[in-house]
């Protein structure tokens, strides 16, 4: 219910000139208990508008600073596109449905890192085949190993998933 309140809110918060907009979801960056996925369509608005002035965004308990123009669109990012080849040439002569599962699975926790992703992904082949794993659709066995904080992170992430209610 939380997140459908944020969800609202921020979908309105949309139809406000710039400014006020900013003067808005500022706080919401910064706000520790708002849903990444929140943020991440803050960041993402904030992009798509060329908006050239550094933002804070605390993001999983570090506050760092970011400057949305110099930033591509989340689905635009190198590593996002190097997990989904991952998961696409694994998955791609399986069922189709189980691939767009694995590609919804895969942008949905992207979502949560960006645009600091790099800090957490260190091999995106690992990535694309411990989000394979996780959805335990069939049996996988990677070819490559999957370090203790890549399986911390993806269940992390699962957590944050589970929080969202639509």
């Amino acid at each position: 219910m939380i997140f459908k309140n944020q969800q609202r809110r921020l979908d309105a918060a949309e139809l406000l000139p710039l400014a006020d907009y900013l003067q808005g979801v500022s706080p919401i960056l910064v706000n520790p208990y708002c849903h990444p996925f929140v943020k991440t369509t803050i960041l993402e608005t904030l992009v798509r508008l060329q908006y050239s002035e550094s933002v804070t965004i605390n993001w999983f308990d570090q506050v760092r600073q970011v400057t949305p123009s110099e930033l591509e669109l989340m689905t635009n990012r190198p590593v996002l596109k190097l997990i989904q080849k991952t998961i696409q040439n694994i998955l791609g002569q399986q069922d189709p449905i189980i691939l767009e599962a694995a590609l919804a699975e895969c942008q949905m926790t992207f979502a949560y890192l960006y645009p600091f992703e790099e800090t957490v992904i260190d091999n995106p082949e690992e990535w694309g085949q411990a989000l394979i794993q996780q959805l335990g659709v069939f049996i996988f066995e990677p070819t490559v190993p999957i370090s203790e904080k890549t399986i911390q992170w993806l269940k992390k992430l699962q957590e944050l998933t589970e929080e969202l209610v639509f």
